[in-house]
């Protein structure tokens, strides 16, 4: 009995302890894979940590460079650029201000005298040469039509002279063209070129160009 005993004794205190092997090798695991699991977790929260650190960098840097090429574009803005030379000033102050108003005067009636195919000399004398307005008369004579024009307005702007001792002038000019019926055929503008010199104390014009004759020249 005592032998027995003793065998049955030496057999439950082996199932115990297998029984404990199997508990630490099945909890132990698991244990040591949670604690796998929470570095993981860790190590991505200090990736993330990282990433986000770097895209709030690189972010800054964008805001940086937005800012840096809106300065720039508004420094380029600031710098004056060059600028058409004040004609009307240097003309004045080469011949006077009331020299400058009476060749803008005279171009401007001359223009319009153009326009009407006016053909009376008397018309003509007080603001073209006689060489000028002879010759212009004859064209209009020649070219006359049953067409009649009601001008709107005449727009005289100084601009660069072709040669020394004269005033020129860019004219715009817009008028209604009519026929003799009163029908209005269609609105029309044009632009002109106007030379203006003095002779005798005055300004008169000695020559008036449409834009296609000076770039046929």
């Amino acid at each position: 009995m005592n032998k027995e005993k003793a065998v049955k004794l030496i057999g439950v205190v082996f199932a115990f302890g297998f029984v404990i092997v199997l508990f630490n090798m099945f909890f132990g695991a698991d244990e040591a894979k949670d604690e796998s699991s929470s570095v993981s977790v860790e190590e991505v929260a200090d990736t993330d940590k990282k990433e986000g650190a770097a895209h709030n960098k690189e972010r800054s840097f964008d805001d940086e460079v937005e800012v840096n090429v809106v300065d720039d574009e508004n420094e380029e803005q600031a710098i004056p650029g060059e600028t058409e030379p004040d004609f009307e000033k240097e003309y004045t102050k080469q011949y006077g201000k009331e020299a400058v108003e009476a060749a803008q005067g005279a171009a401007g009636r001359v223009t319009a005298l153009y326009l009407l195919d006016e053909v009376n000399p008397e018309e003509w004398k007080p603001y073209a040469t006689k060489e000028f307005y002879d010759r212009t008369i004859q064209s209009i004579e020649k070219s006359m039509d049953d067409k009649k024009r009601d001008i709107h307005s005449i727009e005289v702007v100084p601009t660069e002279p072709q040669q020394e001792n004269q005033i020129r002038f860019v004219v715009f000019a817009k008028w209604d063209l009519y026929e003799t019926s009163g029908k209005t055929v269609n609105s029309q503008n044009k632009m002109y070129y106007v030379n203006v010199i003095p002779k005798d104390g005055k300004w008169y014009v000695d020559e008036i160009e449409g834009l296609e004759d000076v770039f046929n020249k």
